[in-house]
């Protein structure tokens, strides 16, 4: 399930481009969540990362590249070939609403919305 939306700030004015997908994978097991929240900004038909927080199990895989494994929940700074961070976290909840939490402050996002959620 995936779900984005515009932000817009206190007087109601946007930023183009600039986009929040949330994204929601379907467990293949009992206990077995990731979710992947992030920050982009559409530049050209070309979507950039400024910031996504990947929530899952800690035993579970969740990043991989020349330089380490990840396993569990880890974020990302910016876009990794620009130079930008993958970091651990640690983040070991299977709730969506504390994930978005966590994923809202990082970002300095005050949600005043309603999150309907079939979790």
């Amino acid at each position: 399930m995936q779900a984005s939306c515009v932000l817009d700030d206190d007087t109601g004015a946007t930023i183009p481009g600039l986009t929040m997908i949330l994204e929601i994978k379907k467990e293949s097991m009992l206990g077995r969540w990731q979710y992947e929240l992030g920050l982009f900004k559409l530049v050209d038909g070309i979507k950039h990362r400024a910031y996504q927080l990947n929530s899952s199990p800690a035993d579970k895989r969740s990043h991989n590249n020349p330089r380490e494994t990840i396993y569990g929940s880890h974020e990302h700074i910016g876009e990794q070939k620009c130079g930008g961070d993958v970091l651990k976290v640690n983040l070991n909840t299977s709730e969506f609403k504390v994930a978005f939490e966590i994923f809202c402050s990082r970002i300095n996002l005050s949600f005043t919305g309603e999150l309907n959620l079939p979790l």
